[in-house]
């Protein structure tokens, strides 16, 4: 009973200091309520000399709180800490999320809100919402614009959405927000009596050179096939009307094949299309990033970074052990993208810097040139993307974003490799709310794998 009424008492001091000034450090104080107030002021270093606990003591104690704090869910699967004669000095911590989104996350789960944030402005913007209403999330006007912008950053099927918008607040809290459509239709069609758009809404981008031969025919092409074939050249317009693509099928067809083409990054932020008069898609409009002697340069550069990756994973690995190596290499080579400027899978190979959508993304063109298949999948209500792969039959989970501490101080961790459902959707690595169309990960293999507890690399020799 004693323990229960202690666990009442953490969770009110939190309820009253989550996010404010902690006090000063106070050995009086049961590790267990300094943890909990450290952490909800997102601490990144926690000092925790005047315990005098040794690692082994602590490692008990951090389980044993993390079990019994569920809410706590922000601090991933993995720690450090230094030592003094035995004992635990300095303990680092690996935060999953931005301050931002673990603020709104965490206010949801106390106030027991239905839909996250990012469930509710996904449903309101694929509705074209003039106005969505946000008050119920409590969240700060200082973080509104960056946390608007890394939830674009994830969903690219949201193309049509402005990053910037207009909100209201009072006391502090962000009321009502009123986004920006790129047009007042969304997708802006064209004239169904011309298959040509007008000049001034042409995409901005350079005539390819003509081909040497005459192409095959659309019929004898799958639609991947005519739009990477026609992607690749730089094509302006891109003829699909024998395909019966609808205007409602539109954005999940041509994002979902983006989705499969990471290495075309340059045409990845937007498309305009045409329809006929009932509705199916004659004529989609790629938007290039850039001309296509710059795009050239850069799809150059992307493939010398992929082979740099390629080359840079061990002959002789397992499949499984090329999948830790990947992690391992993206970790250190790449740093989170605190902006969300960068989201694709170029920013994260050539530039070195990313959101979790370019972690994805890059994952998935090494692991498809070390031939081990795999899948970008997204959580609405988490707003983040990770990996499924696929070993001798079986499907895992692996996100590379998470185990890339943030903020990158050179270390590289493993808690998010290979893992089964209920593992990822645990109370420790806290996934949640991804496809229901997911094929299934139940294997358990890897779960207590020697790389699980390292902090660095690991060398496979």
């Amino acid at each position: 009973m004693k323990k229960a009424v202690l666990t009442i008492a953490i969770i009110l001091s939190a309820v009253i200091a989550l996010f404010g000034c902690g006090s000063p450090r106070n050995k009086s104080v049961p590790i267990d309520a300094y943890l909990l107030r450290e952490l909800s002021n997102l601490a990144t270093t926690i000092d925790v000399s005047d315990y005098n606990i040794s690692a082994e003591e602590f490692d008990k104690v951090i389980n044993d709180f993390l079990e019994n704090n569920t809410d706590i869910f922000y601090i991933g699967n993995a720690y450090e800490y230094t030592q003094i004669d035995d004992a635990v000095d300095v303990v680092t911590l690996q935060y999953t999320d931005t301050p931002e989104n673990i603020k709104v996350r965490y206010r949801q789960i106390r106030e027991g809100i239905e839909l996250s944030v990012y469930e509710l402005l996904y449903s309101e913007l694929s509705a074209y919402a003039d106005e969505i209403d946000l008050s119920a999330y409590k969240i700060p006007p200082s973080d509104m614009e960056l946390l608007f912008k890394g939830f674009l950053s994830v969903h690219t099927k949201l193309y049509y959405v402005d990053s910037e918008l207009e909100f209201v607040y009072s006391n502090g809290i962000v009321g009502v927000i009123y986004p920006h459509y790129i047009s007042d239709k969304v997708p802006p069609p064209q004239p169904t009596d011309s298959p040509t758009p007008p000049p001034s809404e042409q995409p901005q981008s350079s005539e390819a050179p003509p081909p040497t031969q005459k192409p095959p025919a659309p019929e004898t092409l799958t639609l991947e096939e005519l739009l990477v074939r026609e992607i690749e050249s730089y094509a302006k317009s891109i003829d699909i009307s024998s395909y019966a693509i609808y205007e409602s099928e539109l954005s999940d067809v041509y994002f979902g094949f983006m989705d499969e083409h990471p290495e075309l990054f340059y045409a990845q932020g937007r498309v305009s299309y045409s329809e006929d008069s009932s509705g199916k898609i004659t004529i989609v409009y790629p938007f290039y990033s850039a001309e296509p002697d710059v795009i050239t340069v850069q799809r150059r550069e992307f493939e010398a970074a992929v082979d740099a990756a390629v080359a840079a994973i061990p002959v002789g690995l397992t499949d499984a052990e090329k999948v830790v190596a990947v992690s391992d290499y993206l970790c250190v080579n790449a740093t989170y993208d605190l902006t969300y400027e960068h989201r694709f899978a170029y920013d994260i190979l050539v530039l070195g810097i990313g959101v979790c959508n370019g972690y994805a993304d890059a994952y998935n063109v090494i692991l498809s040139r070390l031939g081990i298949e795999s899948f970008k999948l997204i959580s609405i209500g988490m707003n983040h993307a990770w990996t499924m792969v696929k070993i001798n039959g079986e499907w895992y989970h692996c996100d590379a974003t998470w185990n890339d501490p943030t903020p990158d101080v050179g270390n590289v961790y493993h808690s998010y490799i290979l893992l089964p459902d209920d593992v990822m959707s645990d109370n420790r690595h806290n996934h949640y709310g991804w496809v229901e169309t997911a094929p299934p990960a139940d294997d358990y293999t890897y779960v207590d794998a020697y790389w699980i507890t390292e902090s660095s690399p690991i060398n496979f020799g």
